[in-house]
């Protein structure tokens, strides 16, 4: 079978294949109708796993420690549908910025509005969290569509990645969500707090993804993943001192549909700091109870794929 010879990551060292599968095929990839598009970044994705096999044996033995009853056969299909949902979600983020928004009214299923609404209903402004699982940058532009309010985003300082044509393709993904959501990008590192709280205090959202470091914020033990694991709680410290909801939200794709879906989860309330922890935990495990449910769809068993790459689970 005829292998796709651009496969990239930001650790591929070519830069001539990097050139050709960020500017040039995905690009290309976000014009095509959108089932070709999933195909297509399918056959990408098996790429990237054969460029990578030692992180591909990293990953079976991440969802091994996990799914213990699993055979050799199922980790080695979930771990290789890790790569595919990976690829087809880079191929997203260059539909996204090249604002083709249309796919999102088709593809893109939200349950739970009735949350969001409730939450909102409070008037203190909300903060939307996810794990880094599916596509949950196409429900954030789906939402900028559907809702009046501006859509703001803690996000990892993509301007300080070293590669350049890395930096351009996060940069024009960006600038795509930004026009879906109606908000702006609050930078790690370089966040306006008075701006921050301002959006929150107008009864604006912010999404703040938990499952990843937060700058040099503390962390603290949940559990997670059948294992201890530090996080920081910087979105529930927040909630606290403003007094406002976190609203958990789900995202996934049933096996063999490339809908993708999004459940809006019950909103939880941060009554004071020493309460962060708790109800981090109570959140997390809700958000959790879904990478067990469809875990190819997580991101983060070590996959090169992701924006960047934490430790090992």
């Amino acid at each position: 079978m005829f292998r796709y010879p651009f496969a990239s990551t930001l650790s591929t060292t070519s830069g001539l294949k990097k050139r050709m599968d960020y500017s040039l095929v995905l690009k290309g990839l976000g014009c095509f109708p959108y089932g070709l598009s999933a195909e297509l970044a399918f056959w990408r994705g098996k790429a990237l796993l054969h460029n990578h096999s030692e992180v591909f044996e990293e990953i079976k033995e991440n969802l091994r420690a996990v799914f213990t009853d699993w055979d050799d056969q199922r980790l080695f299909l979930e771990a290789k549908k890790i790569f595919e949902y990976a690829s087809l979600e880079e191929a997203e983020g260059a539909r996204i910025a090249l604002k083709r928004g249309k796919y999102l009214e088709k593809w893109v299923k939200i349950s739970g509005l009735e949350h969001l609404h409730q939450a909102v209903s409070m008037g203190k402004g909300v903060i939307i969290t996810f794990l880094h699982m599916g596509s949950f940058a196409s429900v954030l532009c789906r939402l900028g569509q559907i809702l009046p309010v501006p859509i703001h985003a803690i996000a990892w300082p993509y301007q300080e990645c070293p590669c350049p044509v890395f930096r351009s393709f996060i940069h024009k993904k960006v600038e795509g969500m930004s026009g879906f959501m109606k908000g702006r990008f609050f930078f790690v590192g370089q966040i306006p707090v008075k701006e921050l709280y301002s959006a929150l205090d107008h009864n604006e959202m912010l999404v703040i993804l938990i499952d990843a470091p937060i700058g040099k914020s503390a962390r603290v033990e949940v559990n997670f993943l059948k294992k201890k694991g530090r996080f920081p709680l910087s979105a529930f410290k927040i909630a606290a001192r403003k007094g406002i909801p976190v609203l958990p939200i789900a995202v996934y794709r049933k096996d063999g549909d490339l809908t993708i879906r999004a459940d809006i989860l019950t909103p939880h309330s941060v009554e004071s700091p020493a309460d962060c922890q708790r109800v981090f935990q109570s959140v997390l495990s809700n958000l959790e109870s879904y990478i067990y449910r469809y875990p190819a769809q997580f991101f983060y068993w070590t996959s090169p794929t992701s924006w960047r790459t934490i430790d090992t689970i």
